[in-house]
């Protein structure tokens, strides 16, 4: 796997910048942070994880410390089902003029909702009488790397459209340097290419 000082130092030898003099280390390393959200941004799938074993409660659901938002609740278990089901997304806006006290109906789960305001967490209508269980489908948010041996969480493939990224970011800092400017626009639309 590729880790962060391997795409610092093809970053830092590709600007002819070895000894990481005029671009440190730590700016560098913020560059390919930004890099990777950007990636997981333009290719939304790379970001997908699911949870097999989760937990689901009566009241308010907590999404994996990792997550950014819910996708889908799969393969349900609960008091009820003779078999696993998938539920079905309800907006809470509606499902409160149905069913005003929805967040404490009992019953089958059939849906999960989600408030736009709290994206992180989700309910299950009608809440569950027992112990539930499912698998959680998430996007998830890139881990901050930090470290020079952190790896690179992207596969293979898109580390040329990273280290463009990052020396897109390098060269327009410094546009004022002749010739710099073209560069940053060259390495912005490799990057923007590599995702296409």
């Amino acid at each position: 796997m590729t880790t962060v000082n391997d795409i610092v130092r093809r970053a830092s030898t590709h600007l002819s910048d070895p000894a990481q003099s005029d671009w440190s280390f730590d700016e560098i390393l913020g560059w390919v942070n930004d890099g990777v959200a950007a990636i997981y941004k333009k290719v939304p799938a790379l970001a997908v994880r699911a949870d097999s074993s989760f937990s689901i409660t009566a009241g308010r659901n907590e999404l994996p410390a990792d997550a950014g938002e819910l996708i889908r609740v799969e393969r349900v278990t609960a008091p009820g089902l003779s078999t696993p089901v998938d539920l079905r997304r309800l907006d809470p806006q509606t499902l409160t003029i149905y069913d005003p006290e929805w967040r404490s109906t009992t019953g089958v789960p059939y849906a999960v909702v989600v408030d736009a305001d709290d994206p992180r967490a989700f309910y299950v209508y009608p809440q569950p009488t027992g112990v539930a269980s499912g698998t959680v489908v998430y996007r998830a948010s890139p881990t901050k790397l930090s470290k020079p041996s952190d790896e690179i969480p992207l596969p293979a493939q898109f580390e040329p459209a990273l280290i463009d990224y990052v020396l897109a970011q390098l060269y327009a800092k410094n546009s004022d340097v002749a010739g710099n400017a073209d560069l940053a626009t060259y390495h912005a639309n490799r990057f923007n290419q590599g995702l296409q």
